[in-house]
């Protein structure tokens, strides 16, 4: 039982962090920080390991490579990859956030 209510804590401050939740889930979830040192404490560690990973130099990715990926993704109908750092599928344009992944993650 706590093994499940861990994974479900991860997934929910996962979901907090990338702004995925509802604003109803969001309170709740923030109401838990403010109770839970232990959640608070893990919570802060996602934080400062999320900044550390933004803050890695990007590196270029050879064209060459970007275009065997590209034409691979197109193949397969998955995300299209354009330029460095952004990938957006057909089914997300026009949506009002959309990430941008990086060749290097």
């Amino acid at each position: 039982m706590i093994a499940s209510i861990r994974d479900n804590d991860e997934l929910q401050m996962n979901a907090y962090c990338d702004g995925e939740l509802d604003p109803a889930s969001a309170i709740e979830f923030e109401r838990r920080l403010a109770d839970d040192e232990s959640l608070k404490a893990r919570y802060n560690r996602l934080l400062s390991l999320r900044r550390a990973v933004r803050s890695l130099p990007q590196s270029e990715v050879p064209a060459g490579l970007r275009a065997r990926i590209n034409s691979k993704l197109d193949t397969d109908g998955s995300a299209l990859v354009g330029r460095p750092g952004q990938s957006v599928r057909p089914s997300q344009m026009g949506r009002p956030r959309q990430r941008r992944w990086s060749f290097q993650a």
